[in-house]
């Protein structure tokens, strides 16, 4: 806090996980989502962190079915962002479109607005930053 304060600016520290947190055991027990404890060798960085955020691709572990939403037709282009660690509020969990090319995050609808039109918008990766899902 002394160096936002006085330099006013927020240090983010940026760590993947461990390699061992997408291992076969973790996937036969569902356990692929990021976790605080799945920090790789310098896992003691979560304990200066107020905020940890993850990020989790469900087609990169061939889910096709994910919180119910249709990761078959959503692909790579389908991302889970998580608020793990919050130490001034709620932890959250919601769904994002990713566009890796522009480097482009949206957040999905919910899933019973998961119309056709959307999914095929996702796929065509047509989709406007300004413009409403539907």
């Amino acid at each position: 806090m002394p160096m936002r304060d006085r330099w006013n600016f927020i240090p983010v520290m940026v760590q993947q996980q461990a390699a061992s947190q997408e291992s076969v055991e973790n996937m036969k027990a569902n356990r692929l989502r990021p976790t605080p404890d799945g920090l790789g060798i310098s896992k003691n960085t979560q304990q200066d962190a107020d905020t940890l955020i993850g990020l989790f691709a469900p087609s990169r572990h061939n889910i096709l079915n994910w919180e119910r939403y249709d990761v078959s037709r959503l692909g790579d282009s389908h991302r889970e962002l998580s608020i793990l660690l919050n130490r001034r509020g709620n932890s959250v969990t919601t769904q994002l479109y990713f566009n890796g090319a522009a480097n482009f995050f949206k957040e999905l609808p919910k899933v019973s607005e998961m119309a056709d039109v959307v999914y095929s918008k996702i796929q065509k990766h047509d989709v406007n930053t300004k413009e409403l899902w539907t």
